[in-house]
């Protein structure tokens, strides 16, 4: 039987692990001295060190020294391939891991034939976490793993008047739902409601952020008494259609934006039923039974509407074909290329 040498698979008699090592990108304070220190004074006496550090990014990921008797191993390059400055820039994505799980999905193949198909599940201190062909992304989303939604529904079905309605509120068991309050006492309001996460200021939430950094981590909810909301506006009158909750009622009682931080990300854009809430109800002060009927089932576009202004923009096309088509298709919702209105609705 031939004999292998031990030298083919050494075993390390020490094995130092440390963010900061050799490379001028791991050498950070006196740490590094004293680990790289402590490194060649073991090898001189004999020993095998294995040391893993925070490397530099634009080196190999395993080089051997001292023939063979110190090997480098440098740890999580990937990231600080995104952090380029040292080895404590991005310290917290360089340290923690991802959490795994299995996913075992059972897959009904035909009759009492079934299919159990695993696939690994990667979760992060953000949350879930998806691999895709742009990168991998970490997900924190309101609502994460709240259960009482139903608990919330039946309190607001039960409550009796507007302070119970309100403690039903209170729960923000659900993530995001605008309602509209009326009662026979005659109070009127709304409520821009939702889960807002409360959020670090001055951070473009708009856009992708770096995974690494634990500041950008939320952990609680604005309370429901600091959400946009109107209760009994001068007008008597409140709406909304999913568009923004800075126009919900006449101009005079509006909220205003500046009274809400920019972090909570509150929508804009007016719906083209929300423009003609306001271009009917909103601007009749007394309305018949015929009437509300009539404005309820409008099915005019706006011109203020996206829609109106891409009928705009086709019927200016010189191809009198799709100027025809447009007609075609801005008449059935009143808005013609002629200018008149043919509109069912108001």
């Amino acid at each position: 039987m031939e004999r292998v040498p031990l030298s083919v698979s050494p075993v390390y008699d020490v094995v130092l692990v440390a963010f900061e090592g050799p490379d001028r990108y791991s050498f950070v304070g006196g740490l590094a001295t004293r680990m790289i220190d402590l490194a060649d004074a073991l090898v001189s006496r004999g020993y095998f060190v294995h040391h893993l550090f925070v490397g530099d990014p634009t080196m190999p990921a395993r080089e051997e020294r001292a023939e063979g008797r110190l090997v480098l191993e440098r740890w999580s390059q990937w990231i600080s391939g995104f952090h380029p400055r040292d080895v404590y820039d991005g310290e917290d994505g360089k340290w923690r891991d991802f959490e795994r799980a299995d996913a075992a999905i059972r897959v009904k193949i035909f009759g009492p034939l079934i299919w159990t198909v695993h696939r690994p599940v990667l979760f992060s201190a953000h949350g879930p976490v998806f691999k895709t062909d742009h990168g991998v992304f970490a997900v924190r989303y309101a609502g994460m793993g709240e259960v009482r939604q139903v608990l919330q529904y039946y309190r607001l079905n039960k409550a009796r008047n507007i302070g119970e309605w309100k403690a039903a509120m209170r729960l923000q068991a659900l993530p995001s739902i605008n309602y509209v309050y009326a009662d026979e006492k005659g109070n009127v309001g709304y409520v821009y409601n939702g889960q807002f996460p409360i959020r670090k200021a001055g951070v473009n939430w708009q856009s992708y952020l770096p995974g690494d950094r634990s500041d950008l981590i939320w952990h609680s909810y604005l309370p429901f008494g600091r959400l946009p909301q109107l209760w009994n506006p001068t007008s008597g009158f409140v709406f909304n259609s999913n568009n923004t909750p800075f126009q919900a009622t006449t101009p005079e009682d509006d909220l205003k934006a500046t009274d809400f931080p920019d972090w909570m990300g509150i929508q804009t854009n007016m719906t083209n039923r929300a423009l003609r809430a306001l271009e009917t109800f909103g601007a009749d002060n007394a309305i018949s039974a015929d009437e509300f009927r009539k404005y309820k089932f409008d099915v005019r576009y706006s011109s203020k509407s996206e829609v109106a202004k891409m009928i705009a923009e086709v019927c200016a096309f010189p191809d009198e074909s799709i100027r025809r088509m447009a007609a075609t298709v801005s008449g059935t919702h009143s808005n013609s290329c002629s200018g008149k209105d043919r509109s069912s609705g108001a």
